[in-house]
């Protein structure tokens, strides 16, 4: 018989067909990615995972790392991308507050607005995290990650964020140091709530948004009792109310502790 516990969970080396370049990925992650200083070690979890995933270590911090993987992919596999579905899947579901939007390419945002899934295309999207009562970061994690930093200052009490990450630990390990230091000093904190829809589809953007693509899904939650200690009541409830949206979406929910998210998701989420 198998030890299953052996054989998936933990780190390997990394196989050589998919072992990575560690110099040029610490000179990137030290470019791009704020507070990264080496060195770096680079160890690939184990399992049958068809997105090659690994666990990035240096003396202060760690981070995961998911990757294509070489050779021809099958046209419905490995897709990330979700901007603007789960707001769709709101509208789809008889949302009628307000949604106020931000992305990069100006081109993505007026799409959403064409279609119906945004109302406001914001300018400074800092300005209009300040205002929300919900916020959602939906971007690769590294994105995730630099969005934390930038939001720490912004939000106060009573607000939810949210994200759809694929990885877990360590947004959620810079989510509580963020979140928990820039409001210790306030009578409430906002809550991140870290969420990961197990959904996607092969094309990308906005207009391919698709307000059922969550039905029949899994929605992955990695809640923070550190994250639960700092906020306020109102941001709880905003929280559960989020949680019973997802479930209107036709999806169910699952708690997972952060790392465990993270070695289940490596090797299980793309089997076919």
């Amino acid at each position: 018989s198998i030890d299953r516990q052996q054989y998936f969970s933990g780190t390997k080396d990394s196989a050589p067909a998919l072992a990575l370049d560690a110099a040029r990925l610490e000179a990137y992650l030290a470019a791009h990615v704020k507070g990264f200083a080496g060195p770096l070690t680079v160890k690939q979890f184990k399992g049958g995972q068809s997105n090659p995933t690994y666990l990035l270590q240096t003396p202060s911090r760690s981070y995961v790392l998911r990757r294509k993987p070489p050779g021809k992919l099958l046209p419905s596999a490995h897709a990330v991308d979700r901007e603007f579905r789960v707001i769709s899947a709101l509208r789809a579901q008889g949302f009628t507050g307000s949604i106020s939007g931000w992305d990069r390419s100006p081109s993505e945002a007026k799409i959403a607005r064409e279609r119906g899934a945004i109302d406001l295309i914001a300018e400074d999207p800092l300005a209009a995290a300040k205002h929300s009562d919900c916020i959602l970061l939906a971007t690769p994690v590294f994105g995730i990650l630099e969005w934390i930093d930038r939001l720490a200052p912004v939000v106060h009490g009573g607000q939810l964020i949210t994200d759809v990450g694929s990885t877990k630990q360590a947004i959620c390990e810079r989510a509580a140091k963020a979140f928990s230091s820039a409001n210790a000093a306030s009578s409430g904190a906002a809550y991140f709530l870290p969420g990961h829809p197990m959904a996607g589809k092969e094309v990308h953007g906005a207009a391919h948004a698709d307000a059922q693509l969550f039905r029949g899904a899994v929605w992955l939650f990695t809640p923070m009792a550190q994250g639960e200690a700092h906020a306020d009541e109102k941001a709880l409830q905003k929280a559960e109310t989020w949680r019973q949206w997802v479930t209107r979406f036709g999806s169910r929910i699952l708690d997972l502790d952060p790392r465990r998210h993270d070695e289940v998701c490596a090797w299980a989420s793309h089997l076919p």
